[in-house]
């Protein structure tokens, strides 16, 4: 019984992941980009007076996918609103799905023997490295 609720409930927290995996990767781009350009050595304001106003325009219209192209100039705040709204709450989930996870995997390696955890490091390693080997996306 505890199994079958169990591994629904991982079904379901891994779907959560799968789904808002796109969001939140766009979201934490978004975040990278924003730290990164907070890194940079200031340029001189006296350039490009417009510059700043213009860059802080477009990121808060950036949007996702075709989101762009289909709505109206009067509809991409809203949805950047809305975008903003749930990006945190999809960053929590995704944590909590890694923590949970990580959980998970610990409590079935603690019923595994030594020659059981030895050969699922191996199987993982040898995962790691096919990945690593395949051309990136």
């Amino acid at each position: 019984m505890f199994r079958g609720i169990l591994s629904v409930s991982v079904m379901l927290l891994m779907g959560l992941g799968v789904v808002s995996s796109n969001l939140v990767q766009a979201a934490a781009k978004e975040d990278a980009k924003a730290a990164s350009e907070k890194a940079k050595p200031k340029a001189k304001a006296k350039a490009r007076p417009n510059a700043k106003a213009k860059k802080a325009a477009n990121k808060e219209t950036r949007l996702p996918g075709f989101y762009r192209e289909v709505l109206t100039d009067e509809q991409r705040p809203q949805v950047a609103d809305v975008f903003a709204k749930y990006n945190g709450k999809l960053a929590r989930l995704k944590a909590e799905i890694k923590s949970l996870t990580a959980e998970r995997d610990q409590a079935v390696e603690a019923l595994l023997s030594d020659s059981q955890k030895a050969r699922l490091a191996q199987l993982k390693a040898d995962a790691k490295s096919k990945r690593a080997q395949r051309p990136p996306k």
